[in-house]
């Protein structure tokens, strides 16, 4: 399973044409459990930005995409709200990811990002939770986006996330 999993992410990055390095190794937790920890890496370049992937299996299972814009851009914070499947129930047209930004522009541009990237679809079929953090740095903001990979088909949400911060990209490009 694990060696399927690592051709695929393996082809997805050469579709892509991104970079791509895969690190394994046994860690040992206090209580003495030895865990195998596999990191698969990718990197691509948009627009003279770098858009960073790390989907960590094994010890946490996580995801994290980061990226890195330029202080001309004034990034407008936002952040997601999962809606519960029960709430959704009653109000099947709701988005299962719910757009917090007090910018209403920027989040409508951010609810069409997640549905042309398929984050919503994904969110609305598995467990994909993602949460945003934007942190101001000395040469402008990092955009990190942190997600719990318990989901099957979980190599299946690279492409959207690169898909969504190229649209990021893409917005401020524009404005």
């Amino acid at each position: 399973m694990k060696d399927f999993l690592k051709i695929q992410i393996q082809e997805i990055t050469e579709q892509i044409d991104a970079q791509y390095k895969y690190r394994e190794e046994k860690e040992k937790w206090i209580n003495g459990v030895v865990y195998l920890v596999s990191a698969h890496y990718i990197t691509t370049e948009y627009k003279n930005h770098t858009i960073f992937l790390e989907y960590e299996l094994g010890k946490y299972n996580m995801g994290y995409v980061k990226m890195e814009l330029e202080r001309d851009h004034i990034m407008i914070p936002f952040q997601f709200k999962k809606v519960s499947h029960l709430r959704r129930l009653f109000n099947s047209k709701m988005n299962s990811l719910q757009v917090v930004c007090k910018n209403k522009i920027f989040k409508k541009e951010i609810e069409r990002l997640l549905i042309e990237s398929h984050l919503e679809q994904i969110a609305r079929d598995t467990l994909f939770e993602p949460q945003i953090e934007i942190q101001q740095k000395k040469g402008g903001y990092e955009m990190i986006t942190k997600f719990y990979l318990g989901f099957d088909d979980k190599e299946h949400s690279i492409i959207p996330m690169i898909d969504f911060y190229k649209g990021i990209i893409d917005y401020f490009a524009r404005n």
